[in-house]
């Protein structure tokens, strides 16, 4: 899906970016470019960031249940 139409950036430009360590819509645009021309793509750059880091935390924040040994479950 193309989400900066001024600089052609998609997408999977800009999970790229994401995926490589950009943060902030400033990292991103100096990778993929997006973000540096009308500005209009800025709001789904910022959700794409969003929504990465808070999978990021969900993920990482999760323990595996742990069953005691010898514990049947239920």
């Amino acid at each position: 899906m193309w989400v900066c139409l001024c600089k052609g950036v998609n997408d999977r430009q800009i999970r790229a970016a994401i995926n490589a360590g950009a943060r902030t819509p400033e990292e991103i645009a100096a990778t993929c470019r997006a973000t540096t021309g009308c500005g209009g793509c800025l709001p789904e750059v910022c959700r794409m960031i969003a929504d990465h880091l808070a999978a990021e935390a969900y993920f990482s924040d999760r323990q595996p249940e742990r069953i005691p040994v010898g514990v049947a479950s239920r």
